[in-house]
């Protein structure tokens, strides 16, 4: 066989070769892509957890602890915008408003429908733990990633 034919098996496959490392490149790109969104999405589910949580820990009672997870939880949730259709952000927000609400009356007010309000919001909390894994699971599926 003469020399250029060898050249010219050699390029080819040099060139399969090549595609083969490029397409390979882009399967580990992509797969990184969807850990970083995986990353980012369980970052707000457990911030959103631990909130819930921490607030039926503390009870009616507003502490340092609650105040620091809640600018902790208001800051991360701030791109939920982008990494969750509306059914997330329905509930983030939601969860925001009633949190505001819980704080926001104080505990030795005489006003017993106000604290009744507070008491019922406080109890609404033990739904929202029970429903976080049915609201945030589809987005946290790397086969739907």
């Amino acid at each position: 066989m003469p020399i250029n034919t060898y050249t010219n098996i050699a390029t080819v496959g040099i060139t399969i070769l090549a595609l083969y490392i490029a397409y390979q490149q882009y399967r580990i790109q992509k797969a990184k892509v969807r850990l970083d969104l995986y990353e980012k999405r369980f970052r707000v589910f457990e911030l959103t957890r631990n909130i819930i949580l921490k607030t039926l820990k503390s009870g009616p009672l507003f502490n340092q602890d609650v105040l620091n997870s809640l600018e902790e939880f208001s800051m991360a949730t701030s791109e939920r915008h982008f990494l969750f259709k509306k059914d997330v952000n329905d509930f983030i927000a939601n969860l925001k408003k009633d949190l505001i609400e819980i704080y926001s009356i104080d505990d030795n007010t005489p006003d017993s429908k106000l604290k009744d309000k507070k008491n019922n919001l406080l109890l609404s909390f033990h739904d929202k733990v029970e429903d976080l894994p049915r609201v945030f699971s589809p987005y946290l599926s790397f086969k739907k990633l």
